[in-house]
């Protein structure tokens, strides 16, 4: 079996320790907390063919590896910066209404990245409220993080 490696998720553009899977670019993977999300909307067989085996292509706990990262995601792109930053600029409350907003959102490319950025920074402010949403089938995080 090929060793585990630092993929990119192509869900939310986060690190994504795993082995590659066919179905999926060159590099991209899925992250643990994307894996948790997507898993309670997809069947088992609709995971499988677009991630792979769990445990094996993705894990659903987060993971360390001591493996160096590949060169081409070794450093963050200036613009994941910037939007980071204005990310952790908005209030919790701004930031549910967003990924609420995303719902209604035309489908590209980018709409799963941003949604994952909102993600990251809801489960920085709040891990507690961000692991029982993601428990819950619930599709906002508002009633979990606004009282």
């Amino acid at each position: 079996m090929k060793p585990i490696i630092t993929l990119r998720c192509c869900s939310c553009d986060s690190d994504a320790p795993g082995r590659q899977w066919y179905n999926r670019d060159t590099g991209y993977g899925l992250c643990a907390k994307c894996a948790k999300w997507i898993a309670t909307r997809e069947t088992p067989e609709t995971m499988h063919r677009n991630y792979g085996e769990p445990g094996v292509h993705y894990f659903t706990e987060a993971r360390t590896i001591k493996e160096g990262k590949p060169e081409h995601i070794a450093q963050p792109h200036p613009n994941l910066i910037k939007a980071r930053a204005v990310i952790q600029a908005h209030t919790t409350y701004q930031l549910i209404a967003d990924f609420e907003a995303s719902d209604d959102a035309e489908p590209s490319q980018e709409l799963p990245i941003i949604r994952g950025w909102l993600m990251d920074e809801l489960e920085k402010r709040n891990k507690v409220a961000f692991d029982c949403w993601l428990e819950s089938n619930e599709a906002s995080p508002r009633k979990f993080f606004v009282a």
